[in-house]
């Protein structure tokens, strides 16, 4: 399955062990974070309406804000995640 996919799954139950996962997957292959938060912002507008939608958004942000700098570096842009997770 395709990484970038296989991560909506993850950042939408965000136990313990899908953030292992995402950090090995994402730590080895280097996507580019902001397409990663482009694919999860369209998966919630296409997902339909439901109180569930606040809290997956909140997992993307707290994932970019609590492991986005260690896995991208310094490049890494919270203020253009934000944007995108609006």
């Amino acid at each position: 399955m395709d990484p970038f996919y296989w991560s909506i799954g993850k950042i939408t139950r965000f136990w313990d062990q899908d953030l292992q996962d995402l950090m090995e997957v994402f730590g080895n292959l280097k996507p580019d974070p902001l397409k990663v938060a482009a694919l999860w912002q369209k998966a919630l507008k296409k997902s339909p309406k439901s109180s569930t939608l606040f809290l997956v958004k909140r997992n993307a942000l707290y994932f970019f804000e609590t492991f986005g700098p260690k896995l991208w570096g310094r490049s890494f842009s919270l203020v253009k995640i934000r944007k995108i997770l609006r």
